[in-house]
């Protein structure tokens, strides 16, 4: 019922405990269908704001236009138009046509990665070992897959060892278990 009378409304068909997590990481959530245009021509279109209520959709984008056509250039230009209103209302630039720079990654080395972990499988203490090996397998098989070790890791794997490496640092870290720099000599 709205103000009385009743009405429907075109939502999701997700739950309304999921509808409402989506709502929140998205920045625009709208509803695609099609509409006759004044010439009576079937039209597709993106509803993003519903001035009645009856279409549940919405956007972050404070000055969006309520609908458009379905077609990428056309949401496109209408998000463009929207962060540029935003911008003129508010005084803040938003996006501007300077090219960010960013800092060169770190070139990833294979063998220096196999050696830190070498240094961190040296740095548990003897008693321990049985208490972070599931631990560490676990770890493991999180990035390689079930069943795989260290022992069969390919250089092209690199940056899944990276990771293998930061966490197996981090759980010994944060047990307080310190690695020293010469354990893997």
């Amino acid at each position: 019922m709205k103000n009385g009378t009743e009405f429907n409304q075109i939502v999701p068909t997700l739950s309304n405990s999921y509808n409402e997590i989506i709502k929140n990481m998205v920045d625009i959530y709208g509803y695609a269908h099609v509409v006759l245009n004044k010439d009576n021509v079937p039209t597709r279109v993106l509803t993003l704001r519903s001035g009645d209520g009856t279409i549940d959709c919405g956007s972050r984008f404070k000055y969006i236009q309520p609908e458009v056509e379905l077609s990428y250039p056309a949401l496109v230009q209408a998000v463009n138009d929207a962060i540029n209103r935003e911008a003129e209302t508010s005084g803040k630039q938003f996006v501007t046509d300077s090219r960010n720079v960013s800092i060169a990654a770190e070139k990833l080395e294979f063998d220096e990665l196999v050696a830190e972990c070498s240094k961190i499988y040296k740095a548990v203490p003897l008693e321990k070992q049985e208490h972070y090996k599931p631990r560490f397998t676990d770890i493991i098989e999180k990035y390689l897959g079930r069943g795989k070790t260290l022992n069969q890791i390919q250089r092209s794997q690199t940056e899944q060892l990276l990771l293998i490496v930061t966490d197996l640092r981090e759980l010994l870290t944060k047990d307080g278990i310190i690695i020293n720099e010469s354990q893997g000599e």
